[in-house]
């Protein structure tokens, strides 16, 4: 008999109850969770990172700020020791009943997650008037493409951490109280861990896409050519009238630089 499974003399196969499990194997899962718990509060860390970068971007004024000394950077640091700190001691708080902890992690995981979300929505609303700004500033073309690319994949990154988080919370809510009905179906369940899946997946990947942005016109060998300086204008412009003659000249074509005056060897045409 393998641990984790219990087969009854009538063939019947079902879960075995965490609390009959061999004590060496309870102590595994347990170190288990706390490992789960540690890097579930690294990535509440790279989250806090990148609400607290863009905030510091959008409320960069017309003069510089330091990134040490500003109350993002603070903010990120408190951030970061309650996600580091809390996320250990839940599983260690939790500890004593096995079936229920990861019920706890998940709910303090994905209240962490979701908080992060709705914050980013603040960021969200302020980004277009920041990307006029930088348009309004004269910005390299590039640099308003790549902004402009950040917007669009942070609204699609947002809403898919927003389908995790809230479905994991789900999830945990109903795991630590009530009937645990959602977690006795088997549709309910499975649908909103493939949502969570899925959003957490998915969200990563855009995330590389962000922080490692492709540029196909580098790839592609595309260069910006500078405009040339021997270009020539047709300008047109009458001849100088003669006191003697009755009529007005007609017109004469005269090729003339634009950088250059003309000279002798430009042609005249009549």
């Amino acid at each position: 008999m393998k641990e984790g499974w219990i087969v009854l003399p009538g063939g019947e196969v079902f879960p075995k109850p965490v609390q009959f499990w061999h004590v060496s194997h309870r102590h595994t899962l347990l170190s288990l969770f706390f490992v789960f718990s540690i890097g579930w509060a690294l990535e509440l860390v790279t989250h806090f990172e990148e609400l607290a970068f863009w905030l510091f971007v959008l409320d960069q004024g017309p003069t510089k700020r330091e990134w040490f000394s500003s109350w993002e950077y603070r903010m990120w640091y408190l951030g970061c020791v309650a996600a580091i700190l809390g996320m250990p001691i839940t599983t260690l708080a939790a500890r004593h009943d096995l079936n229920t902890i990861d019920a706890w992690i998940f709910l303090v995981g994905s209240l962490g997650s979701t908080t992060t979300n709705v914050a980013f929505l603040y960021v969200l609303f302020r980004f277009p008037s920041f990307l006029k700004h930088v348009k309004a500033e004269s910005a390299q073309p590039d640099v308003v493409v790549r902004l402009t690319t950040f917007y669009e994949l942070n609204l699609l990154r947002v809403l898919l951490r927003f389908i995790a988080g809230i479905s994991l919370l789900i999830l945990a809510a109903d795991g630590i109280r009530g009937r645990h009905d959602i977690n006795r179906s088997l549709f309910w369940s499975d649908l909103l861990l493939v949502l969570a899946a899925v959003g957490q997946f998915v969200s990563s990947a855009i995330t590389l896409l962000i922080f490692f942005p492709r540029s196909f016109a580098a790839e592609s060998g595309y260069h910006n050519k500078a405009p040339s300086t021997d270009m020539r204008s047709i300008s047109t412009f009458p001849l100088p009238v003669s006191p003697s003659s009755p009529k007005s000249p007609e017109p004469v074509s005269v090729r003339v630089s634009m950088l250059h005056p003309a000279s002798p060897s430009d042609g005249v045409t009549y």
